[in-house]
């Protein structure tokens, strides 16, 4: 049997090893003005947790379920994918170390997200009412904001 300190260290690994992957997978930058979301794929993602490792799987059922709901087409589901996958690689507690930027969509400062609701900061409905809400204000379509990310590296 493994002993209790054994196991730590395999989480404290597992956690670093996530959090390494999630920087190489692209994750978010630093931006001209806090009402932009970031995406330099050089940062990488803090707050990695043991737990936050299943919590993907959850954002991002989420996020298409959101999409769907909104009427997106399976290109701009296809992009909001990407989009997702290259700012926090599905991390609702994913962390920019620089510029503070949080969550699935990187939104900056991450309490900007309060406005779609009080549990912004744990829930990813929440956070992804915010982040839909955010491109189609701003871009129009996720095919529009991930035209955008390929240009700049950021949305």
């Amino acid at each position: 049997m493994a002993s209790r300190k054994s196991i730590t260290a395999g989480l404290v690994v597992a956690a670093v090893s996530a959090a390494g992957a999630a920087g190489a997978a692209g994750v978010h930058g630093h931006k001209k003005n806090e009402s932009d979301v970031a995406g330099d794929d050089s940062l990488p993602i803090t707050d990695a947790s043991p737990v936050a490792a299943s919590a993907p799987t959850n954002v991002q059922q989420q996020v298409r379920s959101e999409a769907t709901a909104e009427g997106y087409s399976a290109a701009d589901a296809e992009a909001l994918s990407k989009l997702v996958d290259h700012e926090s690689d599905w991390n609702p507690h994913g962390k920019n170390a620089s510029t503070g930027a949080y969550g699935p969509f990187q939104a900056l400062p991450g309490s900007k997200m309060a406005q779609a609701g009080s549990d912004w900061h744990d829930n990813p409905k929440t956070q992804t009412k915010w982040g839909l809400k955010y491109i189609k204000e701003r871009y129009g379509s996720p095919s529009a904001a991930w035209a955008f990310w390929q240009k700049h590296r950021w949305f």
